[in-house]
């Protein structure tokens, strides 16, 4: 059995070994060749082949040759085909290149030199004439962009997308020739489209938020690169483009906690928290994320931003730090010093305050700052020094604050004249305030401008003044005074003056009637410890009219906040009546009559109600006639602001009786509404005034018609208003005022009734 196998296989050894040897003959050079080259190729351990180095696998350049050779001679021949294929009609004419291709080469070379103008200007001169070609409108408008002729290049943009909308190269290069020459609005539309069609499309979510970001819009941007810094949180240039966006927006503090959530590192994250709960009213939350933000890093912004958290959550200590530790940082800063001595003296610590303050005063004197060390002296009852700055204060820029202060300082001292002065100069600033007439005494009522008949001396100095009032039913009086006020005693004033009269009555019937006179009159007022007492009085003579004496008491003082003031007075009616004929009135029969006198009682109660002032009038007038006038009257003031108050304004007048000589209607009632203004001018200068209007009803004393079983009254609208203006300097002030009113025409008569009144004073004080 074996010997035909061992003589099978000796069989196949012998055939196949000439063979064998034979083919390694012939490939020995490159066998060869392929050892050399062994040495610097790695072994293969797998299945796949790789290469390291392919330069090193060449053949040997004696088995190049030939190679070379031939490809040599195929080029040739290959060249002379393609000559010989592309020959046209004739066997001389030779290859003639398109249009076109002469076209594209010219652009590209021109192009390629950077001759950008030239290459437009051919491919912009082709495309009149071949308008359809969209490839070179491609071209044209990149080239067009190349030359900043933007307006051209997109306008062939927008050429090529009308015909091929859906091209998204074209559209997307066209977006970021868009965004790259700042046409943010169309290139956000233009990358809007492309996100719309294609949301997985990183690059155009890219440019939108690019566009976005860019164009001002940081919320709609910050999304989209929330989502795509979520996708790549390793690109750090699209985390900073993030982060400035966000940087330009005001989150809730929600957001702003989503934002720390994911980005921690970021400083200015803390400080949107901050800000944002700040704005949320979370003021103690806020100064909490203040303290972990100026862990990390401070500035002079950022500890005044800090410290306004601080004061807002009421920490009023914290405050004082903050703005301390800013103070050091900037040191010559005149204003952070300024809030840092107000924090020091809201924390308590006023002592430092008063430092601070001082610090202030020494760099330049301001009515401010001498007014917060005074209020600072006030609280340590260091009462000469903050007389000296509230005074300082008051003479550098009259504030009310000083001027109250300064009242209550002279007022304890029991310099009543000085505390007097006081009051009524903080009172032109702030009338009807609730804090003086909740707290003023006897004194402080005496002032109050709603209650200057309280007045029965002239202030202290020499006071030359007139006055007019007249209205259209005929009355004129024409008034100039003079007199002089001083103090003879500490808590005593005293006055007394002269005074030219011109009283008329005018008609359109009658020549002009008319009586001249003049007055003479004193008075004196004291100041006890809640009560003040006064009394005046003089003679009034006139032509024609025998001599009237007149005079007048007084007596006001304050219950708690109420004021209270009680006033008679007797003298001639005719300044109260507005009437020529109470004083002057000629008959055939029983010759010249004599002058109407009046004797009045009133009594005025005035109270702070919230921030609002009520008063409340109550007057009967006695005349010598037998004929009384009782009348009540109630005045609201309601401030709105500092500068304004609504005025309600009410009230009804009677007579008993009727008399030929004056106005005497059975009844009379009124209210009216308005707005009153006052408004300091610079700081000498005070402006105020008032408009009310509203409704009347009056019953007059006329006989009854035939039949008739009421007595006539009518409704009609009223107006009253008026202004004021007075200048004050420290050794004199000028007070000027004028003021007008309409209401029902009286008696059955047509034209409605109007008066017209205006004064001027000119005071000189005393040294």
């Amino acid at each position: 059995m074996k010997t035909p196998y061992a003589t099978a296989f000796l069989i196949s050894v012998a055939t196949i070994a000439p063979a064998a040897a034979y083919t390694f003959w012939l490939m020995r050079p490159t066998t060869m060749n392929a050892a050399e080259s062994a040495s610097h190729l790695p072994l293969e351990t797998g299945d796949a082949f790789e290469v390291k180095n392919v330069g090193s696998i060449r053949p040997r350049p004696e088995a190049y040759a030939p190679f070379a050779e031939e490809d040599r001679l195929w080029r040739e021949n290959a060249v002379a085909r393609m000559l010989a294929a592309m020959r046209v009609e004739g066997p001389n004419e030779e290859w003639k290149p398109s249009a076109e291709q002469v076209l594209d080469d010219e652009v590209y070379f021109l192009a390629r030199a950077g001759r950008y103008v030239e290459a437009a200007e051919l491919l912009t001169a082709w495309l009149q004439t071949h308008p359809t070609d969209i490839e070179r409108q491609i071209t044209t408008a990149r080239l067009l962009g190349q030359t900043d002729r933007l307006r051209e290049s997109f306008a062939l943009y927008q050429s090529v997308l009308r015909a091929r909308p859906d091209d998204r190269v074209v559209r997307t290069e066209y977006a970021d020739a868009l965004l790259w020459s700042a046409r943010y609005p169309a290139a956000v539309d233009e990358f809007r489209r492309l996100v719309n069609s294609n949301d997985a499309d990183r690059s155009a979510r890219l440019g939108l938020a690019r566009a976005l970001a860019w164009s001002a819009r940081p919320a709609e941007a910050e999304p989209l690169l929330s989502r795509l810094w979520a996708e790549a949180p390793g690109d750090t240039s699209l985390r900073l483009l993030l982060r400035s966006t966000r940087a330009n927006i005001q989150p809730s503090s929600q957001t702003a906690e989503r934002w720390i959530a994911g980005d921690d590192s970021h400083w200015p994250y803390g400080l949107a928290l901050a800000r944002a709960y700040a704005s949320e009213g979370r003021f103690t939350d806020a100064a909490r994320a203040f303290d972990r933000v100026l862990a990390d890093s401070a500035s002079v912004s950022l500890l005044t931003e800090a410290a306004g958290a601080k004061a807002a959550a009421g920490d009023s200590t914290g405050t004082a730090a903050l703005r301390g530790r800013a103070l050091a940082l900037a040191p010559g800063d005149i204003t952070l010093r300024e809030h840092y001595a107000q924090s020091l003296a809201w924390s308590g610590d006023r002592r430092g305050a008063i430092s601070e303050y001082t610090r202030l005063i020494a760099v330049a004197d301001d009515a401010e700052r001498r007014l917060g060390r005074g209020q600072l002296y006030l609280y340590l009852k260091e009462e000469s020094a903050a007389l000296a700055d509230l005074e300082r204060s008051s003479q550098m820029r009259p504030t009310y604050d000083a001027l109250a202060a300064v009242g209550d300082l002279y007022r304890w001292r029991g310099d009543y004249r000085r505390s007097r002065t006081a009051y009524n100069r903080a009172l032109e600033l702030r009338g009807g305030d609730s804090r003086i007439l909740a707290a003023l005494t006897l004194l402080r009522a005496a002032e109050r401008a709603s209650l200057a008949q309280t007045d029965v001396a002239d202030e202290p100095g020499w006071t030359l003044g007139g006055s007019y009032a007249e209205d259209n039913a005929g009355f004129l009086l024409l008034r100039a005074r003079l007199a002089f006020g001083f103090t003879p005693r500490p808590k005593t004033s005293a006055s007394f003056g002269v005074e030219q009269r011109r009283i008329s009555h005018r008609s359109a019937r009658a020549p002009e009637t008319y009586l001249t006179g003049y007055s003479v009159e004193g008075a004196v007022q004291h100041f006890f410890k809640r009560l003040q007492l006064g009394v005046g009085g003089g003679i009034a003579r006139h032509a024609l009219v025998a001599d009237m004496p007149f005079g007048h008491a007084l007596a006001a003082t304050a219950l708690g906040p109420v004021m209270f003031t009680f006033r008679m007075a007797s003298g001639p009616a005719y300044p109260d009546l507005w009437s020529f004929s109470t004083l002057f009135r000629s008959s055939a029969d029983e010759g010249i009559d004599r002058p109407v006198r009046a004797r009045t009682l009133r009594a005025t109660a005035g109270m702070p109600v919230g921030r609002a002032t009520v008063e409340i009038g109550a007057e009967q007038m006695r005349l010598a006639d037998q004929n009384i006038r009782r009348s009540v009257s109630v005045v609201v003031r309601q401030p709105l602001s500092r500068s304004f108050r609504i005025i309600y304004s009410a009230g009804s007048l009677q007579w008993n009786g009727g008399s030929p000589t004056y106005w005497d209607p059975r009844s009379y009632r009124h209210q009216a509404i308005g707005i009153e203004a006052a408004r300091n001018v610079g700081s000498n200068l005070t402006v105020a005034g008032r408009a009310l209007a509203g409704v009347a009803r009056t019953t007059e004393r006329v006989p009854l018609a035939p039949g008739a079983t009421a007595i006539p009254s009518s409704w009609a609208p009223q107006f009253s208003g008026g202004v004021d203006a007075t200048y004050r300097r420290r050794s004199f002030d000028v007070t000027a005022g004028a003021g007008y009113g309409r209401g029902a025409p009286r008696e059955g008569g047509v034209p409605p009734y109007q008066a017209l009144n205006g004064s001027l004073r000119v005071r000189i004080g005393l040294p």
